[in-house]
């Protein structure tokens, strides 16, 4: 191999290795705090560059509260208000339909399962990985365990997806305690 060979393959896994787990992080970071309301860019630099507390930090931000216009619009009084005929007192009846205007979007939950899938690939070989890269295995299955218990808990859409990426982040988390320990043993 000549010495040009030798960098680009260094650049490459410097790339690979160091770079795109930040990225990662990054773009976990960002997603939630988009779905709570806030700038996706900033939070994104954030999560790159702290990845850990960026992340629980995020989880824990409470959702941003949207504005109410200075002036709300008169009440008015549907026709669902029925008069009693003896009394004359109106009496409300429930609504047909209740719309809640909730933003659910695919995100979390299908980040959640590939970030699951990724970290279960990690074992399809597990005599060429060392400390460092169970290490991050175990980080991004921590990842996908906490995407997926926040899609399941905030929003209805995609749940299965959600939960399987939980059940592999668990069992991918667990596999890679395993090779852990041997490895220390």
């Amino acid at each position: 191999m000549s010495i040009l060979e030798e960098d680009s393959l260094t650049i490459v896994l410097f790339i690979v290795y160091v770079l795109s787990p930040l990225i990662v992080s990054g773009g976990i970071t960002g997603i939630i705090a988009l779905a709570k309301g806030r700038s996706f860019g900033a939070w994104f630099f954030y999560g790159f560059f702290v990845p850990l507390f960026s992340q629980l930090h995020v989880i824990f931000c409470e959702r941003k509260k949207q504005e109410t216009p200075p002036n709300p619009p008169p009440l008015i009084i549907p026709e669902s208000v029925k008069s009693d005929e003896k009394s004359g007192e109106k009496i409300p009846t429930p609504p047909l339909s209740v719309s809640v205007n909730k933003r659910e979007t695919y995100w979390l939950p299908v980040l959640s399962l590939t970030t699951g899938i990724f970290c279960s690939l990690a074992f399809i070989d597990t005599s060429l990985l060392d400390i460092e890269s169970v290490c991050g295995q175990l980080f991004f299955s921590a990842g996908s365990i906490v995407l997926g218990i926040r899609s399941i808990c905030t929003q209805r859409k995609g749940r299965i997806i959600a939960i399987i990426g939980v059940v592999i982040g668990i069992l991918t988390g667990i596999g890679g305690v395993n090779v852990l320990s041997t490895m220390l043993t």
